[in-house]
């Protein structure tokens, strides 16, 4: 497999890993799904968590050692092996909190090694929510009407799923993983996908993935690429893809970016350059709004080279 995986690629492998162990096997303990406020407080357990805000962030959290800044309409999964929290109760916050016990799951031992974020923004927010409250709702049943969500310790340890029958386990099941398969849809995972495009935007897709390090790069000239008028290529693009062809080259910059950051000695200034920013004070405020950190913070976190 090729190594030089950008930051989106680990965010579909972890997701694309999740599903295919849920798929295999037997649904999984969930300890808590559901809407919260801006208190985060989790001590170490075996748990994968997906934190989704909806409206204001939890800023200057921790997961075990590393710095994590949950921003509005991304979702960020975690592990809770080394413990996950925040500073105290952020006012004016909803967020969604799902939470799977992945003790003794060989594909998610690599959790119990290091802490592990990962973050992407979620486009189709109103979808998303729907499946959010789907899973809540399945996630109650008689006798765990009011799952504890895991705080104080120790963490919370629920053995509540081995009374469920066997429609009631496909049903919560089927929810988990279609949440799972709108996450991967939403982070551009497959090939498949790129193939169901319509032709024009395949062209223009590639066009950008060869281009997109130059600072110059305009909207007509991705229209001339995709042999279409610069109005009908911007309204066919952001119908398919759901963002603007400009953001999409913004975020392609970005996920180089954090190749870069991690895996080579270039400075943020170098970096900037490398992926098509002239200008290194709006390389990192975009990166900061896609990302939740600073270049430096993303690369200090990441262990990568100073």
């Amino acid at each position: 497999m090729d190594e030089l995986c950008n930051y989106m690629d680990e965010i579909c492998a972890w997701l694309e890993r999740t599903a295919g162990w849920i798929d295999r096997g037997d649904l999984p303990v969930i300890p808590w799904a559901g809407w919260s406020s801006g208190y985060l407080h989790n001590p170490p357990a075996p748990h994968l968590e997906f934190v989704y805000i909806q409206k204001g962030g939890i800023p200057d959290a921790r997961v075990g050692n590393a710095a994590v800044n949950y921003q509005q309409g991304h979702v960020t999964i975690n592990n809770i092996h080394f413990g996950a929290y925040g500073q105290g109760c952020i006012p004016n916050t909803r967020a969604w909190c799902f939470f799977l016990n992945v003790d003794g799951a060989p594909e998610m031992a690599e959790l119990s090694r290091e802490p592990m974020v990962v973050q992407m923004p979620v486009r189709d927010t109103t979808t998303f929510e729907a499946l959010c409250d789907r899973l809540t709702q399945r996630s109650r049943f008689p006798g765990i009407q009011n799952p504890q969500y895991p705080s104080g310790p120790p963490a919370y340890e629920p053995d509540t799923m081995h009374h469920l029958g066997s429609s009631s386990r496909l049903r919560l099941k089927a929810v988990v993983l279609d949440l799972l398969s709108f996450l991967l849809e939403e982070a551009g995972v497959g090939a498949h996908a790129r193939h169901e495009m319509p032709p024009a935007i395949r062209l223009a897709m590639n066009y950008m993935d060869h281009h997109y390090t130059r600072a110059d790069i305009t909207l007509p000239q991705l229209a001339r690429a995709a042999h279409l008028s610069p109005d009908h290529f911007g309204r066919l693009f952001r119908n398919v893809m759901g963002l603007s062809p400009l953001q999409h080259v913004r975020r392609l910059r970005v996920q180089r970016s954090c190749f870069l950051l991690t895996h080579s000695p270039l400075t943020i200034a170098q970096v900037a350059g490398e992926v098509g920013f002239r200008d290194p004070l709006h390389f990192s405020r975009v990166f900061r709004r896609e990302m939740g950190r600073s270049p430096r913070q993303f690369r200090e976190q990441r262990g990568g080279a100073r």
